[in-house]
């Protein structure tokens, strides 16, 4: 489970309730990340979801399959689906999306002043 917070680092206008801009941003966020996901039969990624700030990836196995270990040992991760399939994928994700990330941030913080 992830939790994107939104908080601008500039004073002046107050943005005021942030939550639905954290929404749009972790939904597009689950976008990008889809193919850094690891995937056989597509259930992961069929199941995350995206409730509030928070990207919820089901049940137990996605919490072993992004810590890329069971008992202490290395998981093989399938490359089959998502050529881009790693352990951490958001973290992958951002790392490879970060500017565009940004980008998506900042339209929602604009947004955001815009309807105040």
């Amino acid at each position: 489970m992830f939790h994107i917070k939104v908080t601008p680092r500039f004073t002046g206008k107050a943005l005021g309730d942030m939550s639905e801009a954290e929404h749009r941003i972790a939904e597009r966020i689950k976008t990008i990340a889809e193919p850094y996901v690891p995937s056989r039969t597509g259930a992961l990624v069929a199941g995350t979801t995206v409730t509030g700030n928070m990207i919820r990836y089901p049940g137990p196995a996605a919490n072993i399959l992004y810590q890329g270990r069971r008992e202490g040992r290395r998981l093989e991760i399938s490359k089959a689906v998502h050529p881009q399939a790693q352990d951490h994928w958001v973290y992958g994700a951002r790392k490879d999306h970060a500017d565009e990330i940004k980008s998506i941030v900042a339209e929602e913080i604009k947004e955001q002043i815009r309807r105040r």
